[in-house]
This record gives structure tokens, sequence and C-alpha cells, in this order.
């Protein structure tokens, strides 16, 4: 069973998306601020991360990827980046995100289709 590791700190939707992927036969690592992110994905070493670009405190999310895609554990992650932001794809995707979504314009089961395609499965 493969590991996603959500980065959100939106409760809401941190909880639909631990329903749907669970759902969906995947395991899930829940953070939600980047610091926790930072932690649990070097301590797990999750198969794929979603993170959210706006977090409360600390690290944003893409200080988050930036580390993440410079160490050497956690840098092969493919990692999704999602936001309300729509202007943000090429720096996400320059600073090493394989994807980048804006979370008002897609569902959960497009979600799950991509992710499963990512993960080739």
């Amino acid at each position: 069973m493969k590991t996603i590791l959500v980065i959100e700190d939106d409760a809401t939707l941190l909880e639909a998306y631990n329903l749907k992927f669970t759902t969906a036969g995947y395991t899930v690592l829940s953070a939600t601020t980047g610091e926790q992110g930072v932690a649990i994905a070097n301590e797990k070493i999750p198969d794929l991360v979603i993170l959210d670009i706006m977090l409360p405190t600390g690290f944003d999310g893409m200080q988050v990827l930036k580390m993440l895609k410079n160490d050497p554990r956690t840098k092969h992650m493919p990692i999704i980046m999602m936001t309300n932001i729509p202007n943000q794809t090429s720096e996400s995707i320059d600073a090493g995100a394989l994807w980048y979504f804006v979370k008002s314009d897609i569902s959960l089961d497009d979600l799950v289709a991509k992710i499963k395609e990512i993960l080739h499965e």
C-alpha cells in the first residue's frame, strides 16, 4: 500500500483528503504545518506529497518544497502543490513540484486519478 503525505492547514480539507485517499487504498499521513510536514517526510519517506503553498506559521509550502527537493533522502518523492492562488504554477514547477492545482478547480476524483497516474497505478 502506497503512502501519501498531505500537508494542509485547513482541517476540513485535510479530513476530506484523508477520507478520499484512504478509500482509494492509500495510507495517509497528515501535517498542518510545514515543520510537521518536513519531519514526517524525513521519517516516513512517503510515496507522494500533496503540499499546500500557504501554511500558517514557519515554513510555507515553497520552503518545504525546496527543503524536500534539496535533501538526498526525499528529493525523489513526487510533490503535488496546491493552493487557491492560480498564478504560482511556474514557480512551483521550477522549484521541483511535479504538478500543481488550484483547490477550487479540481474534484477529489480527478485528484485521485492524477495520483494514480503519477504513482503508475
